[in-house]
């Protein structure tokens, strides 16, 4: 009751379209003497980690048609925001960050509520290098200037604070 704005953690890193996918309970159950031995044949160095099959399939980040879906299903669901997951290292996944907001502009335009974006950083050390890249790739794209989520007229980012970043 009343108002609210619902956000959540988003993930578009998902770019080796070229790895296997594996589902670690599969494997563990296929290998048991796996669960606890990271260094174990059962698990491939190269490959990419679900916990399930995506509703989609298994499927790159570069995939136009997959945020189209996505930005559809989180319209109906009464998402307001989604939070680019910048938290591990310097990684900001421009490439597939520009296709995720090529769809949701496009879904906008057809009048699909699609959510605004922004970005939870976590890591200190990588905090000014990957705000840095969220500034310039959206908040100052002109381009997508309607996909940025705003809080109290200032565009929303997650991050440590200053303190954290300086030391």
């Amino acid at each position: 009751e009343g108002e609210h704005v619902t956000g959540i953690m988003y993930w578009n890193w998902f770019e080796r379209s070229d790895a296997n996918p594996y589902i670690p309970a599969e494997i563990i159950k296929k290998y048991p003497d796996s669960k606890d031995d990271y260094e174990h044949e059962a698990w491939d160095k190269n490959g990419v980690y679900y916990w399930a099959e995506p509703l989609l399939g298994y499927y790159s980040s570069y995939e136009y048609w997959v945020y189209r879906r996505h930005a559809q299903w989180l319209a109906n669901a009464g998402i307001d925001a989604i939070f680019l997951d910048y938290t591990n290292n310097d990684m900001t996944f421009v490439g597939p960050q520009n296709v995720l907001l090529s769809a949701f502009h496009d879904a906008r335009e057809d009048g699909i509520d699609a959510p605004k974006v922004s970005c939870y950083i976590f890591n200190a050390r990588y905090a000014v290098d990957s705000l840095s890249a969220f500034y310039f790739n959206v908040i100052k794209n002109e381009s997508y200037s309607d996909l940025v989520f705003m809080w109290e007229g200032k565009p929303l980012v997650c991050s440590p604070g200053r303190d954290a970043v300086m030391h």
